[in-house]
């Protein structure tokens, strides 16, 4: 979990209704899951413009983000993974120490292989102890992947819902909310877009969907 230290100066010099306008825009605690995030879309923007929001006092008062990829990372590998990105893509630098101290506690990493059906599971489980020792009641999966990937990803959610111990994506960890992001393209053409909006379909809610 990451508790940042408010900075209405700062957040006033960037914001001209000033912080406590901004204050109103973070969502409330929750984690963020990041497939791909070992890759270049994740490295190159997502994970920089996280440490952004950071530094702007944006990011919830309780947050995770969960790294996941193929790299059989441990957690402290992944924030020296995610300081490097940060020192070579940022904007604004040099880095903030005190923001950082806090920010990469934030930070975890789990292994996963995108045909496994295990693996998925692992991470639920990792998913459910972290939300609950932290008490974050949200969750948004990001897919950073290659677009390839995301029929994969999505047919491993679609697996986990269908056990009968199990629960759906939505419910994992019994989270108040949930939400998915994917990056375009969403297919080729017309009938492959129409394919991945039917397999989203069978995982989450229209208004989940982003």
């Amino acid at each position: 979990m990451v508790d940042l230290p408010s900075d209405p100066e700062r957040q006033s010099s960037l914001n001209p209704f000033g912080a406590e306008e901004e204050s109103r825009n973070r969502p409330g605690p929750c984690t963020l899951v990041v497939f791909g995030s070992t890759g270049n879309l994740a490295r190159r923007k997502l994970l920089p413009a996280l440490y952004h929001l950071a530094r702007r006092g944006l990011l919830p008062s309780s947050f995770a983000v969960v790294g996941v990829g193929r790299r059989p990372w441990s957690h402290e590998e992944f924030r020296l993974e995610v300081r490097q990105a940060v020192e070579t893509y940022s904007r604004q630098l040099p880095v903030d120490e005190k923001v950082w101290s806090f920010f990469s506690k934030s930070l975890f990493f789990h292994p996963l292989h995108f045909e496994k059906r295990e693996d998925f599971v692992s991470l639920r489980k990792f998913l459910d102890g972290l939300e609950k020792e932290q008490d974050l009641s949200g969750r948004i999966y990001y897919l950073a992947t290659l677009p390839s990937a995301y029929e994969k990803i999505l047919e491993q959610f679609k697996q986990i819902r269908k056990e009968p111990e199990e629960t759906s994506p939505q419910e994992i960890s019994k989270e108040s909310w949930s939400r998915i992001i994917i990056e375009k393209p969403i297919g080729q053409d017309l009938f492959t877009a129409r394919q991945l909006q039917k397999k989203l379909g069978e995982v989450f809610r229209e208004e989940q969907i982003f």
